[in-house]
């Protein structure tokens, strides 16, 4: 493996990590701001 595909492969790698966890905070963010509109409306 070249110097300059193991780079590759390692940014891709950690991109994907970041979306692991950025997706579902996002997620969890945005539910958790909708808490009281939900709340309120029971």
């Amino acid at each position: 493996m070249t110097t300059q595909s193991s780079r590759r492969a390692l940014q891709l790698r950690l991109w994907a990590l970041f979306m692991f966890f950025f997706i579902p905070g996002l997620l969890m963010a945005s539910w958790a701001t909708r808490t009281p509109a939900i709340r309120d409306l029971l």
